[in-house]
């Protein structure tokens, strides 16, 4: 199949990113898993010419999906790769079918964890599907390749993991067990440079997870075997970044990047001396268990730069701890993240429920644990359990799944008509779109509590403001029947599309009068104000995202705009005025709590979000405050005469040039 067209064409193989449907501009550019990176350079080393699609197109509807993949054939490749996880899976397979409805005889293959799980089952139904790839296919996809080129059918049985229908019977040969790569440090560097936005990167680090949690499909992918580059490696990566791509700061791609001390020490150790002796010293990121950290190794992570972690909590439980294999000791959980947080370290903490016979206390325990560590300063998560194929969870109750067309945990995506029929039609492949109902809670109290923690995190420094007065309300309090009380009045008495975000300011709006009426300095009432704002645009980004910036290019970059060029101000910032001197406590509030200096007077700064999770506060002069306030659409000259007389024309372009940076309005060259 395919050897004269693999011979013929631009390039080998096409590989399709998971995130292909990008509801913002940001995923349209900005997510390349590590492993296809590897992947490109195994090719390369092996004589074959491969490429990333980019990703930047929106499917809204199912008549998206043919243009799509018209797209992707307009690159011409030989063969095309989907890299599979469970949530973009439905659109892999109808841009599959899409791919061989226009081209036939292009040889199609699948790959990555949800492929991999259910790889014979998928290959029988799916005739889209021409081969799978289980397990790691940084040499057994060269391998395919090579015998799509040059090969006889009976030398497919020799490459690991390949699942493949048999030309005479159709028949599903299941293949033998996936490849494993066993010594990291001899596989090439990752194709970093060939990422689409420059100023980010994961850096391959290792793979596998020796732990046996019961909803993760970690440790099956990757054969429970945990293996980690060498810390000369890694840093070795670490200096081709920055020598690429000018890059100092990176994510380390590794589940369980900390679990051995030694080689954390000697990872931390020798980054250590690199940064002392360079002009660009290396910032990072990680992943890692609370119960795989102690103090001294973060004390030495946060020397050696890293600047933010990721703990995976799942539930704030005992119980639900042992029933997942989690068996994680949840005071000494809060204890490393509080001192993370305190180090200046961004803490982000994820938290699952929905597993099976979670009760009220159990997740009563959960939220208890939330507010725990937004009160220590960490960002907490939470994500509805999604019963993911092949996992113990899965094999028991995937029987008992419902489906209600509200797409949460691992699988928020935005469905078309065909993605929903597809879903519907085979709960066990797509069981991550699923839920399993509970006897104790309803699935309409998850969904509420979901988005409602989710909003935590804009409101940290309010939190840590006043940790001390919530914490004396914490311990007897049953957070699972206050939600419920309001359900009714939250989702169906307002009209409002953010009911869990108006819940959360109106229950801190009441609790911090009752505290100010009770001698709480006003100061906090400042703070809040900025966090609701925070919160309240992101949710305006979000939806902005959705419905315009999606389908357009970046704005391009202008040194100067002419004076009959349109500014249109964007819908989601805020001019903030506060009472107080709040700005650098709003950056530091673990660092400056109990030390900020919140002077009185009359300040102004602009909320902008630049994510769906981020937002920045800049500060406005009081001098350029009427600039900004008085902002509407207008000409470049309109807006230059309209604020000239106060500001002078030079200041006036300069902030005018500051809202283009900023990406406080766009413009729209005149005609």
């Amino acid at each position: 199949m395919g050897k004269s067209r693999l011979q013929d064409t631009g390039i080998h193989i096409l590989l399709i990113p998971p995130v292909i449907n990008p509801v913002s501009t940001d995923q349209a550019v900005d997510f390349i898993p590590v492993g296809l990176l590897v992947l490109l350079s195994t090719l390369g080393q092996s004589g074959f010419r491969a490429a990333i699609y980019k990703p930047e197109m929106l499917i809204a509807n199912d008549r998206d999906l043919p243009k799509v993949a018209e797209d992707i054939l307009s690159h011409n490749p030989g063969a095309i790769g989907f890299s599979t996880w469970c949530d973009s899976f439905p659109i892999s397979l109808l841009l599959a079918e899409e791919i061989k409805r226009m081209d036939p005889a292009i040889p199609v293959i699948f790959g990555g964890p949800q492929a991999s799980v259910l790889a014979e089952d998928i290959l029988a139904k799916y005739p889209a599907i021409d081969f799978i790839l289980k397990g790691e296919a940084d040499h057994t996809l060269p391998g395919l390749i090579s015998w799509l080129l040059d090969g006889n059918e009976a030398e497919a049985a020799s490459i690991p993991g390949l699942v493949y229908r048999d030309r005479l019977t159709n028949e599903v040969n299941p293949g033998s067990p996936g490849d494993r790569v066993r010594d990291l440090d001899k596989l090439p560097v990752p194709a970093y440079e060939r990422i689409f936005k420059k100023s980010k990167v994961r850096i391959d680090a290792g793979r596998g997870c020796p732990y046996s949690c019961t909803y993760c499909t970690t440790n099956q992918f990757f054969s429970k075997r945990y293996r980690v580059k060498s810390p000369g490696r890694i840093i070795a990566e670490m200096e081709y970044c920055h020598q690429e791509l000018g890059i100092d700061r990176m994510g380390i791609s590794h589940d369980m990047f900390t679990l051995d001390k030694a080689f954390m020490a000697d990872f931390s150790r020798q980054l250590i001396s690199r940064n002392k002796i360079s002009e660009a010293p290396f910032t990072w990121t990680c992943s890692a268990r609370t119960d795989c950290v102690t103090e001294q190794m973060l004390e030495e992570m946060n020397e050696s730069g890293c600047r933010a972690i990721f703990f995976g909590i799942e539930s704030g439980s005992d119980r639900i701890q042992k029933e997942i294999r989690k068996n994680l000791d949840l005071g000494i959980a809060i204890r490393m993240i509080r001192h993370s947080t305190a180090l200046g370290i961004t803490t982000i903490v994820s938290y699952m429920a929905g597993f099976p016979g979670e009760t009220r206390k159990d997740l009563n325990d959960t939220l208890r644990s939330v507010i725990e560590v937004a009160l220590a300063g960490a960002r907490p998560q939470l994500t509805l359990l999604s019963i993911l194929p092949g996992t113990p969870i899965y094999q028991r109750h995937v029987g008992q799944l419902e489906y209600d067309d509200v797409h949460s945990g691992f699988s928020v995506m935005y469905p078309t008509e065909k993605m929903r029929n597809l879903i519907k039609s085979d709960r066990n492949t797509f069981s991550s779109f699923y839920y399993l109902p509970n006897d104790h809670i309803s699935r309409r109290t998850y969904l509420f509590l979901a988005d409602l923690v989710n909003n935590i995190e804009h409101f940290l420094p309010t939190l840590v403001l006043i940790r001390e007065h919530i914490r004396q309300a914490l311990k007897d309090s049953d957070f699972v029947e206050l939600i419920e009380n309001d359900l009714d009045r939250y989702q169906y008495g307002q009209d409002t599309p953010l009911p869990e975000l108006y819940f959360l300011t109106d229950s801190l709006k009441k609790y911090l009068e009752h505290l100010i009426d009770r001698g709480l300095p006003t100061n906090a009432w400042d703070v809040f104000q900025v966090d609701f704002t925070k919160a309240f645009m992101i949710a305006k980004y979000e939806r902005w995202q959705l419905s315009e910036a999606a389908r357009r290019n970046h704005q391009a970059e202008m040194k100067r705009p002419d004076p009959k060029d349109i500014i249109r101000p964007l819908p989601y910032w805020k001019l903030v005025e506060t009472s107080c001197y709040i700005f650098d406590y709003m950056h530091d509030p673990i660092g400056l709590k109990g030390k900020a200096k919140f002077r009185k007077g009359r300040f102004h700064y602009i909320v902008l979000p630049v994510s769906h999770r981020m937002s920045r506060l800049f500060k406005v002069p009081g001098a350029h405050f009427q600039a900004y306030r008085d902002l509407k659409e207008s000409t470049v000259d309109e807006f230059i005469r309209k604020n000239v007389v106060i500001l002078g024309e030079d200041l006036t372009r300069k902030i005018l040039g500051k809202m283009i940076r900023w990406g406080l309005v766009e413009i729209e060259k005149s005609h």
